[in-house]
């Protein structure tokens, strides 16, 4: 929370606030209590000349006891010199004009005049009136801007969450994104204290993608090379199988053709993959995904048998998906190939085409092999990344293409526990 942007500018200007109240505040207050003490002064000389003019009585501070306290007038006093000892008491210390002095325990504000005859007048009000104003005054504006502080506060928020919108439009697409996807993030109504940032970023990506680019190239021109020699070797390994060997050379023999049958999979793959993620979706068009099953089924059943494996369809449907009938192929190949070489021999390999309530195209595989353990599914579609203790044969590419041709055409694969214990794969496809 203390790292982010929002939490820290909104931090900062409560901060920046409170400090500006109390400034004000103190501004606030001396301007209004000068402002009081000219007012009272001019209130007590105008006073004093009425007083000196029309001859007004005493007016002693016993006689306000009964009067409103809030009127600021009623709490002047007027005194004459020598009419009593408490006229006296305040006057005869005090010279003539305007001072402040200490009488009856508390503080005045009192200006003395000395009459035509030489009595002198004092008429007095007490500091506190104007201390009151300037206090008032003042707390009127703090408690202003206390109350303004939220509205302020959520004011930043929002420009801050409207200023920063487009960057958590950028993530949102990124999360989104497959991992295939590296288009430069759009600098669109960025702020431009933001765009040297996104402009970094779509850079990073755009060598990021040439790096890409030329692994694949790489790896889709070695495996294209070595095919070549690896289906030369093949067919002068099927011609010495047709030769008298001895027992332990037909055996040596075997162990290569399999070998060899392996490595001629894996470049199979490698191609694949490579055109997978290197080449546009092509023309695309209604793809039988239960035709592409059936004739997946056919050439994997020899092996199956050769397993003792029993494979066949669950509940099948006819169903048709928007794609290019060589990818819908190489996914049911894949996902039925796989189930047949890590079920048990003797096992079992259901095939499942059909719609859900959604209306989406369906294609599950359930076997009853040993499973995939819930550590392992993260890594499952890696490439080359194989369940370690499993003996089966492949190269650990199978499932990775699976996923880019489910990607490819919006699709989703997802692997759980089967009911009959094993593994359940399947394709998922929106209408």
């Amino acid at each position: 929370m203390k790292n982010s942007l929002q939490y820290r500018l909104s931090l900062w200007m409560a901060t920046f606030t409170v400090l500006f109240a109390l400034v004000a505040t103190l501004v606030s207050y001396v301007s209004l209590y000068i402002e009081a003490s000219q007012t009272q002064d001019d209130q007590l000389r105008q006073i004093s000349l009425l007083a000196m003019r029309y001859h007004l009585p005493t007016v002693d501070e016993t006689d306000l006891s009964g009067r409103g306290a809030e009127d600021s007038e009623s709490n002047v006093v007027i005194q004459h010199e020598g009419e009593t000892a408490a006229a006296d008491e305040l006057i005869k210390p005090l010279s003539d004009g305007m001072q402040t002095a200490h009488w009856h325990g508390k503080h005045w504000r009192v200006y003395i005049e000395s009459g035509p005859d030489g009595k002198r007048l004092a008429v007095a009000q007490q500091t506190m009136v104007r201390d009151e104003i300037a206090r008032f005054g003042s707390m009127r504006g703090l408690v202003t801007l206390v109350l303004m502080l939220p509205l302020l506060v959520g004011m930043v928020v929002l420009i801050i969450r409207r200023t920063l919108e487009p960057i958590r439009q950028s993530t949102d697409q990124l999360d989104q994104r497959d991992d295939g996807n590296l288009q430069p993030l759009d600098e669109a109504g960025m702020v431009t204290e933001i765009r040297p940032f996104v402009g970094s970023i779509n850079r990073l990506m755009e060598r990021l993608a040439a790096a890409l680019q030329q692994q694949r190239l790489f790896i889709a021109d070695a495996a294209h090379e070595l095919r070549s020699p690896i289906t030369a070797l093949t067919v002068q390994a099927e011609n010495l199988a047709h030769s008298q060997l001895a027992p332990e050379s037909a055996g040596r023999l075997t162990t290569l053709q399999a070998g060899l049958q392996r490595t001629r999979l894996l470049l199979e793959q490698l191609l694949g993959l490579a055109r997978l993620q290197s080449a546009a979706v092509g023309a695309t068009g209604p793809v039988s995904l239960d035709g592409a099953a059936r004739h997946t089924v056919e050439d994997i059943m020899a092996a199956a048998l050769a397993r003792h494996v029993d494979l066949g369809f669950g509940r099948l449907e006819a169903v048709s998906i928007n794609a290019i009938e060589v990818d819908v192929r190489t996914l049911c190949r894949n996902a039925i190939d796989n189930a047949v070489r890590y079920a048990p021999d003797g096992g079992v390999v259901t095939v499942s085409i059909y719609r859900d309530e959604a209306g989406a195209a369906v294609f599950e595989v359930e076997d009853n092999g040993p499973g995939i353990a819930p550590e392992h599914l993260q890594r499952i579609f890696d490439p080359f990344y194989r369940v370690p203790g499993n003996d089966a044969t492949g190269s650990g590419l199978g499932l990775t293409i699976v996923r880019n041709i489910a990607t490819r055409y919006g699709g989703q694969i997802s692997l759980g526990p089967a009911p009959s214990g094993g593994l359940l794969f399947r394709f998922s496809q929106p209408a």
